[in-house]
């Protein structure tokens, strides 16, 4: 990971250093996700000793930001402890959803945990895939209207992804300063 974590570093320095140095300090302490994350899961550990999320006030790729800890819990129990028990309340069925990809078909599952936004959208670690999915994968929830989407098997491979195509020719910052290049991998 200190590896990749290098490489998009690099280039984002190159493309906009205000995004590169939106990336907070490493983690202090990573019990606070072992709630969360299955230990199985080092890739997503070792990043978070190298870098803490970002700061809200830049985004990383395609209008998202990477989340410090602190609000990755918080989201999760954004999620968890009121948006679904409000829509179980007011009828909704969580196993109810559409999906792309080996993602279960639910509007949200409490194994889905937030680590990137873009508003209410989020990208997930998945610890609960669909048959053909890896536990840990990565995937795209946007609140409404598509389904859930699967967009990599693992975090290692989304964030190899995201500096392989940072580092295509022709990715460049916008005039805003925002790096215009999709998550999708």
């Amino acid at each position: 990971m200190q590896e990749l974590w290098e490489r998009i570093k690099t280039r984002l320095t190159v493309l906009n250093p205000d995004v590169s140095n939106s990336f907070n300090p490493p983690a202090t302490d990573l019990t606070t996700l072992e709630p969360l994350v299955p230990k199985s899961q080092a890739d997503i550990y070792e990043w978070y000793k190298l870098v803490d999320g970002q700061d809200s006030g830049q985004m990383f790729i395609d209008h998202w930001v990477m989340l410090p800890i602190i609000e990755i819990l918080d989201r999760y129990r954004l999620m968890n402890d009121e948006i679904a028990p409000e829509w179980i309340a007011n009828g909704l069925n969580l196993d109810e959803g559409e999906s792309i990809g080996a993602v279960k078909a639910m509007l949200w599952n409490a194994h889905w945990i937030p680590f990137a936004e873009k508003g209410m959208d989020y990208v997930c670690f998945d610890f609960d895939p669909d048959k053909g999915g890896q536990v840990g994968q990565i995937i795209q929830y946007r609140r409404e209207p598509e389904p859930v989407q699967w967009i990599a098997e693992s975090f290692r491979a989304f964030m190899s992804s995201a500096a392989d195509r940072l580092e295509e020719s022709g990715v460049k910052a916008s005039r805003q300063g925002q790096i215009e290049l999709e998550w999708i991998v």
